[in-house]
């Protein structure tokens, strides 16, 4: 008789086989969110940047591999950042921003 309950292990081999386009896997972010039709296409955009290069004789700096797209902790740092950022900004500029309030 099934009660409805799951493992934890069950859950972790689930969350493990999620697709790379799944909502989960978006979330989390890496180079596990990208499809592997993103990798392709990312693979061939690089190829084509290093092609232009070699074909002008190498001259100048050298195309870079395409980044890995943010963590979810990344991007969560980042927005952590700013927030402190405008908080130290307010603080210090905030009473001189002109009032909202409209005249009608």
């Amino acid at each position: 008789m099934y009660r409805g309950l799951v493992t934890p292990r069950k859950i972790a081999v689930l969350l493990e086989n999620l697709p790379p386009d799944s909502a989960v896997m978006r979330r989390v972010g890496g180079n596990g969110s990208l499809t592997v039709v993103e990798h392709a296409l990312r693979s061939l955009f690089h190829v084509g940047q290093l092609q232009l290069y070699q074909g002008g004789g190498g001259s100048g700096r050298k195309p870079k591999a395409p980044e890995t797209p943010p963590t979810y902790e990344h991007q969560r740092q980042v927005e952590a950042r700013n927030q402190a950022r405008r908080d130290r900004w307010l603080a210090k500029y905030g009473h001189a921003l002109p009032s909202r309030q409209h005249n009608t």
